[in-house]
């Protein structure tokens, strides 16, 4: 997987004309990565009968989300001294300006009691504030600090520099195939198309 680390320079290159030579476990991800010899026939070709689980779109996009996530969380404690948690809540609020924490749950795709528990730590923080809702008294208004829009901020700064160095690794024609393909995908899924029973 990609390192999504900020790169240190010098580090990690080679001469010009050497080539890099692969460790045996490198060798056998590559082989496990590849591309199923069926994709390129239509879905109700029987040949999808024989796709193994490790084959699976929602398999492979479920374990380079985590590979990510994983090295995104490393980055955000050892930089910006947040989890992953917090910092998607405080994105989420710095974007919205003013939000309910009901609508930050609908908008967030992790669990309400983890939002909640890093909504209080942003809170703590002080890079978070909560005010009553005027218009529904039994609701509350989260919306960020200066200190937190200025963390967020700081954030989008160093993970644009990592989402260069992670799309370096794909040609213009695949970056703009994948996100594509990504979005193709959402409004299929928005549209509430049912998915087998059986899966």
């Amino acid at each position: 997987m990609v390192d999504i680390s900020p790169p240190i320079s010098g580090h990690g290159r080679h001469a010009p004309g050497t080539e890099r030579s692969f460790a045996p476990e490198e060798v056998a991800d590559t082989q496990r990565w590849a591309v199923p010899d069926m994709i390129g026939r239509d879905p109700t070709d029987r040949a999808y009968d024989r796709l193994a689980h490790d084959e699976f779109l929602t398999f492979r996009l479920s374990v380079l989300s985590a590979a990510f996530d994983r090295k995104a969380a490393r980055v955000l404690s050892e930089n910006f001294d947040v989890t992953l948690a917090e910092r998607r809540v405080l994105g989420a609020i710095v974007f919205h300006g003013n939000i309910r924490f009901g609508e930050l749950v609908k908008h967030l795709t992790i669990d309400g009691a983890q939002i909640s528990r890093a909504t209080a730590s942003l809170i703590e923080r002080g890079l978070v504030k909560r005010s009553r809702d005027k218009a529904d008294g039994r609701s509350a208004i989260l919306s960020p600090t200066t200190r937190g829009r200025n963390l967020d901020e700081r954030i989008i700064d160093g993970g644009r520099g990592n989402q260069r160095q992670i799309l370096a690794n794909l040609t213009s024609d695949e970056r703009e195939i994948f996100y594509r393909s990504i979005g193709k995908l959402m409004n299929w899924l928005e549209s509430g198309a049912p998915l087998n029973p059986e899966l």
